[in-house]
């Protein structure tokens, strides 16, 4: 949707001073701040080392904080932190990096896909923006999450959900796609097939080109060689 264009009122001195004000109390309202921002960059630190697990821990307490900092100190949402958080990175932005850790390292170790369920749960409920990419992602994480830990139903019906409010965001469909192709060890590549066609059918999906591959290796990976052959991608 196109959003209306803001017609100005004017930055006053006064507008100043509130917006001083209302910043300089919501700082006070946050606790540690300082020890937040270094439990963050502490998991940076791991994460830039390949130590996936121990990044993961440190960002877990980095991230317990930051809940109990929003739900006690009067924040109505992530962005209204990320406004007064004094570290280097912000909560936005750091997010996608924990959910990409613990995704990793669910290889390791499968209780880091219930910590990425807890988390990206926590975080799509306290986030304002529901429609932002990051949230999006969250979602086919939580849905990702379910189907790592055999809660194949509860993963379904999020994607169900997901793909149904936002049917042209292809990498919803992809996601789900793949639970049943590239990320399950039981493959059912009918399974994938059908989803896939079910997202072509949206006017004007997004990515549709990743889509396409996707369907030509399923059909490829199942020995319906004259299917995928008849699928031609335009690079």
């Amino acid at each position: 949707m196109k959003k209306a264009a803001a017609y100005g009122i004017m930055r006053t001195d006064t507008n100043i001073q509130t917006k001083e004000k209302r910043e300089g109390a919501l700082k006070m309202r946050i606790k540690d701040g300082e020890q937040i921002d270094a439990d963050m960059q502490m998991g940076y630190t791991h994460s830039m080392s390949n130590e996936t697990v121990l990044a993961c821990k440190e960002w877990k307490k980095t991230w317990s904080a930051i809940v109990a900092n929003i739900d006690s100190g009067g924040f109505n949402s992530i962005e209204d932190f990320d406004e007064v958080f004094p570290g280097l990175q912000s909560v936005y932005n750091w997010a996608s990096d924990y959910e990409m850790a613990l995704y990793d390292a669910i290889s390791l170790d499968i209780s880091h896909a219930k910590e990425m369920l807890s988390f990206c749960t926590e975080y799509y409920d306290r986030i304002a923006d529901k429609d932002d990419l990051n949230s999006l992602n969250k979602r086919t994480a939580i849905a990702n999450a379910y189907f790592r830990l055999g809660m194949n139903e509860e993963g379904e019906k999020e994607y169900k959900a997901l793909t149904a409010e936002h049917p042209d965001w292809g990498w919803g469909w992809i996601g789900w796609s793949d639970e049943y192709s590239y990320e399950a060890e039981d493959k059912d590549y009918g399974r994938a097939i059908e989803i896939l066609k079910d997202a072509l059918k949206v006017d004007g999906i997004d990515e549709e080109e990743i889509i396409l591959e996707r369907l030509k290796d399923a059909y490829e990976s199942c020995g319906m060689h004259d299917e995928a052959n008849a699928i031609i991608i335009e690079v």
